[in-house]
């Protein structure tokens, strides 16, 4: 069954969304896999948005938008135009940034602390590699 054109985001919309998340982790100088540990997902799937081989879901692109710094509809905005400015969204990012705009401010603060929340477990959570428990270490801390 074939997807309906109309309900995927286009192209080279799909292609500005990876170049803006890359571009943006780049000024931030934050390297591949820091930003997979402050987003709490793997460095090959970071690529793979930034490559436009896959989409964020809404959640992925909430964390990567805290992780820089920014606001997922700044993201978004960025991707259609460029660069921050006045320019219309494209429709699916415009849909996305209303539903978000439209929810009830305590609605919103309770989403982001949930999220926040969620986040802070996750960091406490060791990870493993080859069966092994290792501390959780973001590279960061070293003495």
């Amino acid at each position: 069954m074939k997807k309906d054109p109309s309900r995927t985001l286009p192209a080279p919309l799909k292609q500005a969304l990876g170049a803006t998340i890359r571009k943006l982790r780049k000024q931030q100088n934050i390297g591949l896999v820091d930003f997979s540990v402050d987003t709490f997902t793997d460095a090959g799937n970071i690529s793979r948005i930034e490559r436009a081989k896959q989409l964020p879901t809404l959640e992925m692109l909430y964390v990567i938008s805290r992780a820089l710094g920014t606001k997922m509809w700044e993201i978004l905005q960025l991707a259609e135009t460029g660069g921050l400015s006045d320019a219309p969204l494209a429709p699916s990012a415009r849909r996305i940034a209303l539903a978000w705009e439209r929810l009830p401010q305590p609605v919103r603060l309770e989403i982001e602390n949930r999220i926040a929340e969620s986040l802070t477990l996750l960091r406490r959570v060791p990870t493993y590699y080859k069966g092994q428990q290792k501390p959780f270490n973001t590279g960061r801390n070293r003495a």
